[in-house]
């Protein structure tokens, strides 16, 4: 029930995360806690983990939690722009356990996840600090990061190898959250460059898939050796942003795309068992990994909330459906509030901690439950 999930979100989940969740010492999240809400011993912090949680805490201050907010933006946001900002721009990549720097490779995805952050926490807050270093962000992606002769954004400071699909996701999506926070259409525009993107390169028609690793010309890696497996997860999270994007600025064709990858993903993406959503599939919809992280639950679950809303009459069934997966398998979790962050096909915990980067996609996803 709504009342159950919002239980477990505001009494439980929110007031662990804010205190065990935090390193109050070394700045930032834990990147995981053990099953006894002790930190589990990992060799690194990704910067990433701490714009996640100003997510999650900014969110929850808009929706009334009562929890002490105020305290882990402030903590998170610190870390963030303190020891996070490289002197030559942009966002670092990963902290050493005592939060010291141990990579300082600029990452798009990371600088998406602090836009997003900002956005939220400019909502919540109407802190000054959160548009100045979004826009700092965005500035540097786009002098050091942008591709203007492709389009979009390379993976990284260093250009590696494959070019990715995924942080342009987490740019479109960082970018519907600025244009939901101010109405401006500067980030609708961006939006809808990100949008273009998916319908000349990422979207294949031919298999009603997503497409993931690309060369710099966005062509598809065809090395026979590569890895051609897609994310059912991933399918799911488009479809929920291209609904969004559809809504606000209405695209010829745009929803259909979405449908389809909502229609691969709920067809061939499931175990047969549990009903969780895999992690990898095939292209073809022969092979599915046995693993069901806990990340691919909640996008499959925004995408139904997204389906339904657009009248999709299946998509309450799949909305039932991943909510009992999730209250089953995952959120039912070691302890009050935490979480099995993956089980294997036969629905046995296959994760040795909890991961407080999984908090982001349980936030987003529980949250349109509770507010649809």
């Amino acid at each position: 029930s709504r009342q159950a999930i919002k239980a477990w979100l505001f009494d439980d989940a929110l007031p662990f995360w804010a205190t065990k969740g935090m390193d109050f010492d070394h700045g930032g999240a834990h990147e995981a806690l053990a099953f006894d809400g002790t930190p589990a011993p990992h060799s690194h912090k990704r910067l990433r983990v701490a714009a996640r949680q100003i997510y999650c805490f900014s969110h929850a201050s808009i929706m009334g939690w009562q929890g002490d907010s105020d305290r882990v933006l402030q903590h998170c946001f610190y870390t963030l722009t303190r020891t996070g900002w490289h002197e030559d721009g942009g966002f670092i990549h990963l902290y050493n356990p005592d939060g010291s720097v141990l990579d300082n490779t600029r990452d798009t995805y990371d600088q998406c996840f602090v836009l997003l952050a900002m956005a939220w926490l400019w909502r919540a807050k109407k802190w000054d600090a959160a548009r100045h270093w979004a826009a700092k962000t965005l500035s540097y992606l786009d002098q050091s990061l942008s591709d203007s002769v492709n389009g979009g954004y390379y993976d990284n400071n260093k250009n590696t190898l494959p070019r990715r699909a995924n942080p342009h996701m987490h740019f479109l999506e960082a970018m519907l959250a600025w244009y939901d926070a101010t109405a401006e259409k500067e980030y609708l525009n961006r939006a809808g460059q990100i949008v273009n993107l998916f319908e000349q390169h990422y979207y294949d028609p031919a298999t009603g898939t997503l497409t993931e690793r690309f060369n710099d010309d966005w062509s598809p890696i065809v090395d026979p050796d590569a890895d051609h497996l897609v994310e059912p997860g991933h399918h799911y999270e488009w479809a929920w942003l291209l609904m969004r994007f559809d809504e606000l600025r209405p695209t010829d064709g745009l929803a259909a795309k979405a449908r389809t990858l909502y229609a691969t993903a709920r067809a061939f993406g499931h175990h047969e068992k549990t009903g969780a959503v895999a992690d990898t599939m095939s292209v073809d919809g022969s092979f599915v990994s046995g693993r069901a992280r806990c990340w691919p639950q909640t996008e499959a679950l925004k995408a139904a909330i997204a389906m339904e809303n657009d009248g999709l009459a299946s998509a309450t069934a799949l909305q039932t459906k991943m909510l009992d997966v999730l209250q089953t398998h995952y959120i039912d979790g070691p302890i009050k509030g935490g979480w099995y962050d993956a089980i294997n096909d036969n629905g046995y915990v296959a994760a040795p901690d909890m991961p407080s980067s999984t908090f982001y996609h349980l936030y987003c996803a529980l949250a349109e439950y509770i507010e649809k």
